[in-house]
């Protein structure tokens, strides 16, 4: 078996264990990503974004990360890294001096804890994505019916209809 055949079979394996150990709370990073991802495939093709389904297909037991998605993670990881120092830095103690260190806590046990509530936050912008997009997906449906239309929308179409859409929904 070549270099190639054997890198094919153990890249799954391999990259969680780099996962694992150079990203804080891969497990969430690697959810973002995939959430993100099918969300951003949908938006691009220009159909309704899809439910997220249960969360747990998309760990890495069920399924191993790939290396573009173990790239993706390691960008993620480098965002919230960014925002981490943003948060510390530009900050000037008015909101950091209220963060207390549990117990026996170190740092990187809270930076691990930062990493994961930023993750968590890009996760459910995804997961909620549907809920958000869906008042604005039956108005270009509606738009597609008046219209006559029955081939896929342009991107042009779509974001015109999400800037013409209102800020405020009338009840």
């Amino acid at each position: 078996m070549s270099f190639y055949g054997i890198w094919k079979v153990c890249s799954g394996p391999v990259g969680l264990v780099v996962g694992i150990r150079t990203i804080p709370a891969f497990e969430d990073a690697l959810l973002a990503c995939r959430a993100t991802d099918t969300i951003r495939h949908a938006i691009e093709t220009g159909v309704e974004v899809p439910d997220i389904g249960p969360i747990c297909d998309m760990t890495a037991k069920a399924r191993p990360p790939t290396v573009a998605e173990l790239r993706q993670c390691k960008d993620l990881h480098y965002l919230v890294h960014h925002f981490q120092a943003i948060f510390f830095a530009l900050d000037g103690g008015k909101y950091t001096r209220f963060i207390e260190e549990q117990h026996g806590e170190s740092e990187f046990t809270w930076a691990d804890r930062f990493h994961r509530v930023i993750f968590r936050v890009f996760l459910a912008g995804s997961v909620l994505c549907k809920a958000h997009n869906h008042p604005i997906w039956l108005r270009i449906c509606q738009e597609n019916v008046r219209l006559r239309w029955a081939a896929p929308q342009t991107r042009e179409f779509v974001r015109q209809a999400l800037h013409d859409f209102p800020t405020r929904l009338a009840l």
